[in-house]
């Protein structure tokens, strides 16, 4: 696995030097080589009217040194730098490979020619790699970190989110993306958050920032929204600090001369160690690595599982048409949707379960009462570029009345059981593109985009549907 992410041996693309460059700039205000003279005018322009912009970005620095150390003391052996720039200036691999020459690292950066750049700096080490991606995707971002072949998230992992939240605005929901991160890692896995902090002197930054070119803006928070963010991890000592200064820059002289906080915490419920979860808790991800998705957690729903039966067609139908009709509304044509005939489903229905065999089935859900609520089916994968051994989870509807009762969840566990049981290796589903609800649900479920799409059309040819493709691995159980 390791040593496996360049592809192919193709070149990085090439790196536009001719413009100024955030990471570049950054890099010089580091101390650092590898910057350009447009990055340095960019630099000393910041800095003439910010002095305390070196000071600060020194400090950031010391402090993922720090954290990195200290993960390491936690037995973390893989690690994953979000906003990270560029690899210089004792960075993270810098720090753990130093200690631990086959620690794993994964940068991860926005912009194309930081990531270029990246690449070049990192070609000769099979142990550290740069992906472009957005942090404000966790699934798609660590999709993309598993696909180098570095991480192995069965294992705990260490997340920095250094000097980079503070831009990331509440619109954005900066608290909220760490809560998905955290669902994301493995137990067992580790945060390193610094992130600068609202006060006079925050304030004078902000402001200095907006009269200067080549800067975005600064999203300073309090600490007690810093905190907030943090609750459901296990801060380590000294918890929500003051991010240390190095000795040779003392902070400035406002009056709130705390410019940033930084912190280290654990994966799981504040006081509580995370215990490792069993094995067929975690599913997996493209490529048949583990994905950094667990299991959804809630109690278990009031309802029972069965194979679907001629009989049943009539409700399957029903719950189709009722389905569809509140799911999808908004999203296809009101007038689609009306026309939907349960009578036509029906007849569909009847056919195919008639018709079923081991090669395809259906899965019906039974609330307490005994009413069907909602049915899974399943089957080989319909696409024709489809790998040996790959299964499709071909849909899951529920009946409205039944939505927040989890039985969709269970549904989808036995349905994944019932693909696994079948010997399929991978399988995948195809959602309707602005179905953020679905989407959602599968995501949290373990499922990641693969990055293939298609336009499909309703029976009639009148409707078309965008809709995106999801990938999973069906590991063999436990025993």
């Amino acid at each position: 696995m390791l040593g496996g992410h360049r592809s192919g041996g193709a070149e990085p693309p090439a790196v536009d030097l001719d413009r100024p460059s955030a990471a570049r700039v950054h890099d010089w205000l580091l101390g650092g080589s590898l910057n350009t003279p447009a990055d340095r005018a960019v630099g000393r322009s910041l800095t003439d009217r910010l002095p305390v912009l070196v000071p600060l970005a020194r400090a950031h620095r010391a402090f993922s040194r720090h954290a990195v150390a200290a993960m390491l003391r936690q037995g973390i052996r893989q690690f994953v730098d979000l906003g990270s720039g560029l690899p210089t200036v004792e960075h993270v691999h810098h720090v753990a490979q130093a200690e631990h020459p086959q620690a794993r690292v994964v940068y991860v950066d926005h912009d194309p020619d930081t990531v270029a750049q990246a690449e070049l700096l990192l070609r000769d080490n099979p142990f550290a790699a740069a992906v472009r991606a957005d942090l404000r995707q966790p699934l798609t971002l660590l999709d993309a970190v598993v696909r180098t072949g570095l991480l192995d998230v069965t294992e705990p992992t260490g997340l920095l989110a250094v000097d980079v939240l503070h831009l990331v605005p509440d619109r954005e929901d900066p608290a909220g993306l760490l809560r998905r991160y955290e669902r994301l890692l493995a137990p067992g896995s580790c945060l390193a958050l610094s992130h600068c902090l609202a006060g006079a002197a925050a304030t004078l930054v902000q402001q200095r920032l907006g009269e200067l070119a080549h800067t975005g803006a600064l999203f300073p928070r309090t600490r007690a929204a810093l905190r907030a963010w943090l609750a459901s991890f296990t801060l380590l000592d000294p918890g929500l600090a003051d991010l240390p200064w190095p000795d040779s820059a003392p902070p400035p002289d406002e009056p709130d001369s705390a410019l940033a906080v930084c912190a280290l915490a654990l994966v799981g419920s504040a006081g509580q160690r995370p215990a490792r979860p069993a094995a067929d808790e975690n599913p997996v991800c493209p490529a048949g690595r583990r994905s950094t998705v667990r299991a959804m957690s809630s109690p278990p729903p009031a309802g029972t599982i069965r194979p679907a039966t001629p009989e049943d067609a009539t409700a399957l139908a029903e719950i189709h048409v009722a389905s569809w009709q509140a799911a999808y509304a908004g999203h296809l044509p009101d007038g689609f949707l009306r026309n939907l005939s349960v009578a036509d489903r029906q007849r569909s229905w009847q056919q195919w379960l008639a018709a079923t065999d081991q090669a395809s089935s259906v899965l019906v859900a039974e609330a307490d009462e005994h009413v069907v609520a909602g049915f899974a089916a399943i089957g080989p994968s319909r696409d024709d570029n489809a790998a040996p051994g790959t299964g499709e989870l071909r849909s899951i509807y529920l009946h409205p009345k039944h939505w927040g009762r989890g039985l969709g969840r269970l549904l989808h566990d036995q349905a994944i059981e019932a693909l696994r049981q079948r010997r399929f290796r991978q399988a995948t589903l195809w959602v309707l593109a602005s179905n953020t609800r679905a989407r959602r649900f599968y995501e949290t479920a373990g499922w990641a985009v693969d990055g293939a799409t298609r336009t499909d059309t309703s029976r009639d040819g009148t409707v078309l549907f965008d809709e995106v493709r999801y990938w999973r691995d069906l590991p063999p159980e436990s025993v």
